[in-house]
């Protein structure tokens, strides 16, 4: 049986890829769509089902990580109403459609397959209801025109995982934030917003264009496209200006900036598409509506101002300035103490203040206010756990993930509770979201080790123990992780033979075989080590040709850099290998921003010339823990 892998400092998988984008390549024919806007045919892979589902499965994460909902019914009844109008005109009114207002003092609005949304920043920037229509209706252009799925098809939709990784599980400062998972309250989950903004120029300029025709199409004065234009510059200035930056300064609205400019070419091109519809125009009273606006949305105006020194409390909050928070935060209810995410703020600071009590009260109160309000019923939990009360926790962490499936300290905290408890297997698929949205968190690798290695997987466990070893090693359970791997290397050691290559070799515990390859007159395997990662090639074949074994080595270096830029940083030529004189040569070269070294090896026995590649990043190869490793494979070779 033969396994070809595509050898170097590149996995096989790679292969696998290749060979999945040719067979995605041939069958392009039937990914073709029409497209609803333009009526022109172009590549979809994403069916409009997909999209669906796409923003069913995105949507609760989303509406939690911009700040929750805005809980105001008359006021959402009112918006809703405008955004069924622009739906009902739009070029997919078959699609449901619902609406949220984000409880975000961030500028923006999105919108997904089957979802809306503002954020509270923006709807009280923008000054009627026709720049509302407008900067709804251009967010439901993107979706009106499948942008969103564009972005799938040709892979440029960024993942909810990565997004997830922006989210702090724990800070380095406090160790008690580091043992309850940071009680996020809204505080500034800017990510979301910068990946559903993230579209191109063209897509950005379709959206406006549509906005412009939604708005008409409505009743609305389709100049006030314009104004909503400035409307969200000003909003911007001043989101910035209150942080005490500005734009271009390297905050996170620059992105939203770069990718929604508010340029005048883009106002003027607003302008001509506005002009371009004069004759098409039939305007329902002023169509701007301002007096009604005014009215409709002077409570979340006037909620406006308190969330202004609400914003400062939580920069404080994140700064470790509790006392500041706490002054911002006091300020903030004396405006107006009906906000949830005030008390649970308040909750917080009492939480890293070891005020256990007082959090308590805290995420009380902003619960009695919203029942369903995520960041409270995760402060409930985390107050439970501290208590030690870990069965009381659960279930209020269960409900936290049941709301916002991708809060991160809500698995955290499960995690630890479930480790607590002895009930290993529950803890772990709640430590590994953990390791995939923060892999370089302190303490999540040896806390999922030790709950793998309960639950009776020791590779599992010592593969962690080394990850925790690279993250953190002068840490108490790097420490811990030290022990651990030296325990288990000798217990999930595996032997290895070839007849084909004549060769048996013992793999420590985190090697496994990834590939070979058998012939008459040889062969070749594969071997990886996963965290972190080291390739070792084992080759031999019949040793019959004129050239020395340096000539054969140097045939062997050419052909397996294939074409990389490398230089040869060292020679030796009297190695011992098993028993064996051999020649090694060093060689690095970059990839992807790596220092990349290789040391490759040839020596002759019986008959045949045997050759070893160790490839890895230039750190691995320092590692102890690896070295020490490799030294071992080496000395196990017999034949």
């Amino acid at each position: 049986m033969t396994r070809r892998a595509g050898w170097g400092f590149r996995p096989a998988v790679f292969e696998g890829l290749a060979r999945a984008a040719l067979l995605l390549l041939t069958g392009l024919t039937s990914g073709c769509a029409v497209n609803p806007v333009t009526g022109q045919s172009e590549l979809m892979l994403v069916s409009e089902e997909q999209e669906l589902i796409l923003g069913r499965q995105a949507y609760p994460s989303l509406v939690w990580q911009d700040g929750g909902p805005y809980r105001d019914p008359q006021l959402h009844g009112y918006l809703s109403g405008i955004v069924r109008r622009l739906h009902a005109v739009s070029h997919r009114p078959n699609l449901p459609v619902d609406f949220t207002i984000e409880n975000s003092s961030v500028p923006n609005a999105w919108a997904i397959p089957g979802h809306t949304a503002i954020n509270r920043g923006l709807l009280v920037a923008v000054e009627n209801e026709a720049q509302f229509a407008f900067v709804m209706g251009h967010e439901m252009g993107h979706v009106t025109s499948r942008h969103s799925a564009q972005r799938q098809t040709y892979g440029t939709l960024a993942g909810l995982g990565a997004l997830m990784a922006q989210v702090a599980v724990g800070t380095q400062r406090d160790p008690r934030a580091r043992q309850t998972g940071e009680v996020l309250v809204g505080l500034g989950m800017i990510g979301t917003s910068l990946v559903l903004l993230k579209y191109d120029r063209g897509q950005e300029t379709q959206a406006d264009h549509l906005g412009v025709l939604y708005l008409a199409r409505t009743g609305y004065d389709p100049r006030e496209a314009v104004a909503a234009h400035q409307s969200l510059q000003r909003a911007v200035e001043d989101f910035l200006g209150a942080r005490g930056e500005k734009p271009g300064s390297g905050s996170f609205l620059d992105d939203l900036l770069s990718t929604h400019p508010r340029s005048e070419v883009r106002i003027q091109d607003v302008a001509q598409v506005t002009k371009e519809l004069a004759s098409d125009i039939r305007m329902e009273g002023d169509g701007k509506f301002r007096d009604r606006w005014l009215l409709q949305t002077a409570e979340i105006r006037q909620a406006q101002q308190a969330y202004l020194a609400f914003d400062q409390a939580q920069t404080a909050y994140l700064k470790n300035d509790l006392l500041g928070a706490e002054r911002h935060l006091t300020a903030a209810l004396q405006r107006d103490d009906r906000q949830p995410p005030f008390y649970a703020l308040r909750g917080a600071i009492h939480l890293r203040q070891d005020r256990v009590q007082d959090a308590l009260g805290s995420f009380q109160r902003a619960l009695s206010l919203d029942p369903e309000f995520q960041p409270a019923i995760h402060g409930l939990g985390a107050v439970l756990f501290v208590r030690q009360d870990y069965q009381g926790a659960i279930p209020s962490l269960h409900r936290s993930l049941e709301i916002f499936p991708d809060f991160v300290p809500s698995h955290y905290l499960l995690g630890l509770t479930y480790s607590r408890l002895g009930q290993y297997r529950q803890a772990l698929p709640h430590l590994k979201v953990v390791t995939e949205a923060s892999p370089k968190h302190p303490m999540i690798y040896g806390l999922l080790a030790e709950a793998l290695e309960r639950s009776g997987d020791l590779r599992g466990a010592y593969a962690a123990y080394q990850a925790q070893l690279q993250v953190a090693p002068n840490s108490e359970l790097g420490q811990r992780a030290r022990e651990r791997v030296g325990t288990l290397r000798a217990s999930l050691s595996t032997p290895y033979s070839s007849r084909s290559m004549r060769l048996h070799l013992t793999l420590p515990g985190g090697w496994s075989l990834a590939d070979e390859r058998e012939e008459r007159r040889g062969g070749e395997a594969l071997f990886q080590r996963e965290t972190p990662r080291v390739l070792l090639r084992v080759a031999s074949t019949d040793f019959d040709a004129p050239q020395s074994v340096e000539q054969r080595l140097d045939e062997w270096i050419d052909r397996a850099m294939r074409g990389e830029g490398y230089r040869v940083t060292g020679v030796e030529r009297n190695l011992s290998v098993a028993g064996q004189r051999g020649i090694a040569k060093e060689v690095e070269y970059r990839s992807r921003g790596e220092t990349i070294e290789r040391t490759f090896i040839a020596f002759a026995h019986g008959g045949r010339v045997y050759w070893l590649d160790i490839a890895a990043t230039r750190d691995t190869r320092r590692d102890r823990g690896v070295r020490q490793e490799l030294s071992a494979i080496l000395r196990s070779l017999n034949f």
